[in-house]
């Protein structure tokens, strides 16, 4: 998804100077108004059908399926690399 908007970004870059010298600066404005307005849209039904889309989809269905616990019990096997690259930083300062 974030390769798409990237490539959408620099397509809208190749093509803004010809939109804003042939079209002017106020169609320019409506037009790219109204694609965001657009966009946001997708954005909103997505946001509203999320179970929907959550209960038909192929991979979000073995997720949906647990409790939780199961999530639970994988991130406690992860280690906090946080705090240990903290106590080590904090041994490595009071040994100089």
């Amino acid at each position: 998804m974030v390769f798409v908007r990237y490539m959408f970004a620099g397509g809208m870059a190749v093509v803004s100077r010809g939109m804003w010298k042939n079209f002017g600066v106020h169609w320019t404005r409506t037009l790219l108004g109204c694609l965001a307005s657009l966009l946001m849209s997708v954005l909103f039904v997505l946001y509203v059908w999320v179970e929907k889309v959550r209960k038909v989809s192929r991979f979000a269905a073995e997720k949906m399926e647990g409790d939780g616990a199961e999530r639970a019990e994988d991130e406690e096997k992860v280690p906090d690399l946080e705090s240990e690259c903290w106590d080590t930083l904090q041994s490595r300062m009071s040994k100089s």
